[in-house]
């Protein structure tokens, strides 16, 4: 008897771990493809957070959006862009769209009035809105 529950925790601890080294190592969805849960203007977005914070948490926090808008800064590190404001109309706060690191075909070219359109994942509002694995989705 015990010799058959050693071999029935052993079988179970190994599929465990196998499911487990499968959920580490998953790959990550490519952001330039996925189909998101919303489509948004960044000032319909920044609205939403400005009006009602907790209410716009319950329907955006974690959820996949396409964002449009007007970009107001580039931020770069070591010559690499890695985050994009976009325009809310507030001179305080903002949209922060940091780019996915890893998506290594961002351009980096993004100048301040231009128009794009990023797939973002909603990480809530901090001092601005922060959008997190943002890839550009390039104009067909």
């Amino acid at each position: 008897m015990l010799k058959k529950g050693l071999i029935i925790l052993l079988i179970l601890g190994l599929v465990g771990g196998v499911v487990a080294y499968k959920m580490y190592n998953k790959p990550h969805a490519d952001m330039a493809v996925v189909k998101p849960d919303f489509r948004l203007s960044a000032q319909e977005l920044f609205t939403a957070f400005d009006d009602d914070e907790n209410s716009a948490n319950d329907t955006y926090l974690g959820k996949k959006i396409q964002l449009s808008g007007s970009i107001v800064d580039v931020v770069e590190q070591n010559g690499k862009v890695v985050s994009i404001y976009l325009d809310t109309g507030d001179l305080v706060s903002g949209i922060a769209c940091l780019l996915d690191e890893v998506d290594n075909n961002h351009r980096a070219d993004f100048k301040v009035g231009e128009k794009v359109t990023f797939n973002c994942v909603c990480a809530g509002k901090l001092m601005d809105v922060e959008l997190n694995r943002c890839v550009e989705i390039k104009k067909k």
